[in-house]
This record gives structure tokens, sequence and C-alpha cells, in this order.
């Protein structure tokens, strides 16, 4: 094989790749300030008779692949959810693998939905969550249970942030 034959594939393999999916890390920081910043509101709103404190964020389509969380008003304990498929018709069912599994259990969720979704409860400090570090935490369990990638459009609701739309792309800008 010629240096030039080589050169140029080694150039295709590398703009293959560069077009691919860039893994888990690079769709984290895509949404992670978005999603903190809508989260960062929800906490604004901690009045008593608040009911709407949540936010989910799901995939389009027909199966139910969504990542939900709701918080308490003061914000000491939160309820994340998976999707397990138990509330949907059989053709709105995710269809998980093994590995999909061990993953969200791995974040924490339960992963058995036999009466409900798979559930993560928390306690947080008094300050309430971190916005940042629950971002990531929703973001990997859509990335790593429902295939979620940085290219999808991933549909917000969140009445006290955002009522209803797209989770837009906004990487944090770095500091240093």
């Amino acid at each position: 094989m010629s240096l030039a034959v080589i050169a140029a594939m080694a150039f295709f393999a590398d703009v293959s790749a560069a077009m691919a999916d860039d893994g888990l890390d690079d769709f984290v920081a895509t949404y992670q300030c978005s999603l903190a910043g809508l989260i960062a509101k929800i906490h604004a709103h901690s009045q008593p008779e608040d009911q709407d404190r949540f936010v989910v964020l799901a995939l389009p389509g027909p199966t139910a692949a969504y990542v939900q969380c709701a918080f308490e008003h003061k914000d000491r304990d939160g309820l994340c959810e998976a999707s397990s498929g138990w509330w949907n018709n059989s053709w709105e069912k995710p269809h998980f693998t093994p590995a999909q599994l061990s993953a969200l259990a791995q974040l924490g969720f339960s992963t058995n939905g036999s009466h409900g979704n798979f559930q993560r409860y928390m306690h947080f400090p008094s300050d309430g969550p971190d916005p940042y570090t629950l971002a990531g935490l929703m973001l990997s369990a859509l990335y790593e249970g429902y295939g979620a990638r940085k290219d999808m459009r991933i549909e917000v609701v969140a009445p006290f942030a955002l009522r209803h739309g797209f989770l837009p792309h906004q990487r944090c800008v770095p500091i240093s």
C-alpha cells in the first residue's frame, strides 16, 4: 500500500469517527448546562403549595423512553424515575438489554419495574440538589438506558422552567 492510500484511509477514519457519537461524556456535556438551568429555576420555586416541581426528559417516538425527577417543596428529598414501561401499552414499552438495565442500576435506579417505574430516592443537603450533578444523572440515564444521542431531540416538560419544548444544546462555559 502506498503512503498516500494509508494517509487517505487514516483521514477518512478520523472523519467518520468525528461524525459518530462521541460517547456519554460528550452527550452529557452537550445538554448539562441547559438542564441544570431548568433545575435551578425549579429550585427557585419552592412554595409549599407548588405541586408541579418536576422535570421530565423524553425521547420522541412511540416508545416510553423518559427520565423524570420531582422535588418536595423544601428540596430536601427527591424522586427520580426512569420509565420501565409498566404504565404503557405493550407497543410503547421499552425493551431493555441487560447492559441497559445494568447501567440504570449503576446509576442508583431500582430495576424492578413490576409495580411501576424504576426509581431512585434521593436526599439533598439543606440548600437543595446540585443542579449540575442531577442533570448529569438524568442525562446519563437517558443515554445509557434508552439510547439517547446528541443528534436526537429531547423533549422537556418542566412547569416552573419550560412548560414544554426541547432541551437546547448548551455546553458549559469552561472556567480557567
